[in-house]
């Protein structure tokens, strides 16, 4: 027998009770802590776990639970088991210093395909690749993808992340997602789900494909094969980035709040919003649509768009446009169905007319349009149009149909002979 086990029995024997099976190692002869099985006392030393490898790990026969053990490679730190020996669960005892949701510990992801059956706080370990991506069979579930990146490899025919069913308070954060055949991440049928500072990119379908009530905040969407951001109804879009996506840059469904985005050179619209949604300072540049086409009774502030293959911004039915700009658009600048409101807009130097309409009943006030083919173009009746201005239009600066009230236009020469505080004025 070696010295050191020798010595080892020799002071379990002297320092341990048979009658309570408890036992102290110390070098001052105090008996163990009455509430402890094993009591180590030292100011010089400590308890060195097991270490070994991942491999090694899980290679443990049937592990108890709550077993711990220190892994050496594949995110190290220490795992204790929180299965059962015959379906073990190792989990990371040690936090991590990324931000988080919630101050619990994240369960590692550091291998895909990976399943998530349970809800938890998740973090992916490293940057991973495979034909199959991640799914989420749950509620209740946050992955902080740790400025990782997921990517598919050539011929998978999946998803980065897949949430499947009608889960809820889904979370994903913090990383890349990129060339997966299908979505980026496909959360169809979600319900209050947020996603924040992901870039997906250069995926076959949408880059974020989200069901009801998602927040999507601070992303970065590419390259993708439909839209850049795909949502349903009563969603937030804020802070993001769509650009070069085959279809729409931005899909949002109905009630949507559309704020601080960014749009460009994409193969459709560059934000396309359904009915009773707000849209504000949101820029949309050079898409092959329209760069705002918006659904009805929707409210439109402080927007840009320009240099866009159709109209600047095609408003729907009973909706407002307060304070929004349009330029060099190769259709008309404000396009309008029935009923619309719009003041304090511009539109300038669009190939067709700076606002247009063929549909009854609307309000233009305090409005400029400047250097387009034709400054207003109203052919359907029942529109009130005052205070505007027009300037420099190639054709005519108003052309308004029989039916509607237009004020007095005055032009250079009778500006200063006209008292009517509603006055149009061409110059």
């Amino acid at each position: 027998m070696e010295t050191r086990y020798f010595y080892l029995i020799v002071i379990l024997l002297l320092f341990s009770n048979p009658g309570d099976s408890q036992v102290a190692i110390n070098n001052s002869a105090m008996p163990p802590n009455i509430s402890s099985v094993l009591d180590l006392t030292a100011t010089d030393k400590g308890l060195l776990i097991p270490r070994m490898t991942k491999v090694q790990r899980d290679g443990i026969m049937l592990p108890a639970n709550s077993l711990i053990i220190y892994q050496t490679d594949n995110s190290p730190g220490y795992y204790f088991n929180i299965g059962t020996p015959v379906l073990p669960k190792w989990k990371l005892l040690s936090s991590t210093d990324t931000p988080s949701l919630s101050s619990g510990y994240k369960i590692p992801i550091d291998t895909i395909p990976f399943v998530i059956n349970i809800p938890g706080s998740y973090i992916v370990t490293k940057n991973l690749s495979g034909l199959q991506g991640i799914d989420i069979n749950s509620s209740n579930v946050s992955i902080d993808l740790n400025f990782n990146t997921i990517s598919g490899l050539v011929s998978n025919n999946d998803s980065g992340i897949f949430v499947s069913g009608a889960q809820s308070q889904i979370t994903v954060y913090n990383g890349n997602i990129v060339n997966w055949a299908d979505e980026g991440i496909n959360a169809e049928y979600t319900t209050s789900s947020r996603f924040f500072n992901i870039i997906i990119k250069s995926n076959g379908n949408d880059g974020i494909f989200t069901g009801k009530n998602a927040v999507i905040s601070d992303c970065i969407a590419l390259n993708n094969g439909l839209d850049g951001i795909d949502t349903d109804s009563a969603s937030t879009i804020q802070h993001c980035l769509a650009s070069y996506n085959s279809n729409e840059g931005i899909d949002a469904g109905v009630g949507a709040n559309i704020s601080n985005n960014t749009t460009s050179l994409n193969g459709s619209h560059g934000i396309k919003a359904g009915t009773n949604s707000i849209l504000q300072a949101n820029n949309s540049y050079k898409n092959t649509g329209n760069g705002i086409y918006s659904g009805a009774n929707n409210n439109l502030f402080d927007n840009v768009s320009a240099e866009n293959t159709l109209s600047g911004f095609y408003l729907f039915n009973a909706s407002k446009s307060y304070n929004n700009n349009a330029r060099s658009n190769t259709n008309h600048g404000f396009e309008c169905g029935q009923d619309i409101d719009i003041k304090n807009c511009s539109s300038d130097s669009n190939l067709g007319s700076g606002f247009f309409s063929a549909f009854n009943g609307g309000k233009l006030e305090e409005n400029l349009s400047s250097d387009n083919n034709i400054g207003y173009n109203i052919s359907g009746t029942a529109w009130l149009l005052i205070k505007n201005s027009a300037s420099g239009n190639t054709v005519q600066d108003f052309t308004i149909g029989p039916g509607n009230m237009l004020a007095t236009i005055l032009t250079s020469a009778t500006l200063n002979s006209n008292t009517n505080p509603f006055v149009n004025i061409s110059y």
